[in-house]
């Protein structure tokens, strides 16, 4: 019998509500991140590394996507604990960056930042799959689509606006408590013991820490020597000390996985496995091409066409429009064809389309409408991207394999951001205009991502068996 299933009701909306409440703090602090660093960065200096804070929060949270699995698996009864203290933890930080000085003192502790996408898209999504049926669960984790434009509906702009009229402080004063609520209603859902869940428990695991440590240095290390060029150069011995540490991780990391094979920390059993690449490469290509509009395109509306902050805000508001109602679409389509490949197609191709038009025609005198219009069409695209990582793996992957599948799978959501925003802030860095010469780049590498995302997504296929 399934613990999870037989618990009452009620504790199942709890742990819902608790994994959905946290998600939309998480994609409230995102979205507005564009406009909340910037405004702090004009006021307490740190302009050329304000955006380290988001590339380098994902180097932990990519190691712990695998450990988190790993716990999960080997005792399921944790995930409710580990889910609200990873909560928490989320809570304190943000709140701090209240009362930052410096933004440095943003800066370095956005390293334990992402402890909250673990919480939510290992234990959260697997913790959900467990409390109900296959239909259900796609049901309900599609429902994670209208929870991001829920999200970045309310969040973008109404930041904005709170920004522009009592300051970039207030909203960190607002957001980091939402993280305790999600924590207290997780606290209050389903809870199991270990005895409960003996029997879902998979035995004679091992965690690799070596593997770990080799995928922490490796994006740290990349992560550094393109972000940090105002201060490390291109050529100086700083930035060649980061590039050798980062070859010397990968080639650590290599050597663990053809060593360890299924005991690795990117386990060879998993990688092995086709969708659980296919995934992966979506994953992580679908947080690449994202970043340059998410992270940069309120930022030059701002900075380069003249506009407001709550105006910059607006531009992400309309990407989350048609994911109010496209979600448990999409969710219930790949449960009912127990594959994710039409969607994920469908979200490539949407993208492609609309950054080859901002590579196009995006300049300082386009219209913000057609701006609003082109992210408003984007939202096809974005609403797959949150849905496809969620209720994928949990068709697409075999049972034995799922937990820790679906763990390697969410490891390209830190990879594809924190590597874009890195590259991304080292073109900005390169031109001496900023944002405002850089954002043709930044739209033509992002293009590249999508394109590289759809032709990946045809390696995705239904299970024979589940």
């Amino acid at each position: 019998m399934n613990p999870f299933a037989a618990a009452p009701t009620y504790k199942k909306m709890l742990t819902v509500v608790g994994v959905f409440l946290a998600m939309i703090t998480s994609i409230f602090l995102s979205s507005s991140t564009s406009i909340l660093l910037p405004v702090a960065a004009d006021e307490i200096g740190g302009m050329d590394i304000y955006p380290l804070a988001s590339s380098i929060a994902g180097c932990l949270g990519i190691a712990l996507m695998p450990l988190y699995g790993f716990i999960a698996a080997k005792n399921p009864a944790a995930k409710r604990t580990l889910a609200a203290a990873s909560f928490i933890v989320s809570g304190v930080i943000v709140l701090s960056r209240g009362f930052a000085q410096s933004m440095w003192f943003i800066v370095i502790p956005s390293v334990i930042f992402s402890l909250y996408s673990p919480a939510i898209y290992v234990l959260g999504y697997s913790t959900i799959r467990d409390m109900f049926s296959k239909e259900q669960a796609g049901a309900t984790l599609g429902l994670a689509g209208t929870m991001q434009s829920i999200g970045i509906l309310a969040g973008a702009p109404l930041i904005g606006l709170l920004t522009d009229l009592a300051g970039w402080r207030l909203p960190f004063y607002i957001l980091g408590p939402l993280f305790f609520v999600a924590a207290a209603l997780v606290l209050c859902g389903v809870s199991v013991t270990k005895e409960d869940v003996k029997d879902m428990a998979v035995s004679g695991l091992t965690f690799d820490f070596v593997g770990a440590l080799a995928i922490i240095v490796f994006l740290a290390a990349v992560t550094l020597a393109l972000s940090l060029t105002s201060y490390l150069p291109f050529g100086s011995a700083g930035n060649w000390a980061l590039w050798v540490l980062a070859v010397a991780a990968a080639a650590l990391l290599v050597w663990d996985v053809t060593q360890k094979k299924a005991r690795a920390f990117i386990p060879s059993i998993v990688l092995s496995d086709r969708n659980v690449i296919s995934l992966l490469c979506f994953t992580f290509f679908i947080n690449f091409s994202i970043m340059g509009c998410y992270i940069f395109l309120p930022v030059y509306a701002r900075y380069a066409m003249g506009q407001s902050s709550a105006a910059a805000g607006l531009i992400l508001t309309f990407m989350s429009i048609v994911g109010l109602f496209l979600g448990p679409i999409y969710g219930r389509i790949i449960g009912k064809e127990q594959n994710a490949r039409n969607i994920a197609l469908l979200a490539a191709g949407v993208r492609i389309l609309v950054l080859l038009a901002f590579a196009i025609l995006l300049n300082p005198t386009t219209s913000i409408f057609l701006v609003y219009v082109l992210m408003l069409i984007m939202g096809f695209s974005s609403s797959a991207g949150s849905v496809v990582p969620a209720a994928g793996p949990q068709s697409m992957i075999a049972p034995e394999k799922r937990q820790m599948g679906n763990s390697v799978v969410q490891l390209g959501s830190g990879f594809g951001s924190s590597i874009s925003i890195a590259i991304f802030t080292m073109v900005i860095a390169s031109r001496p205009d900023s944002i405002v010469g850089a954002i043709q780049p930044i739209m033509i590498i992002s293009l590249a991502g999508a394109v590289v995302m759809f032709l990946t997504n045809f390696m995705m296929h239904k299970l024979a068996t589940d």
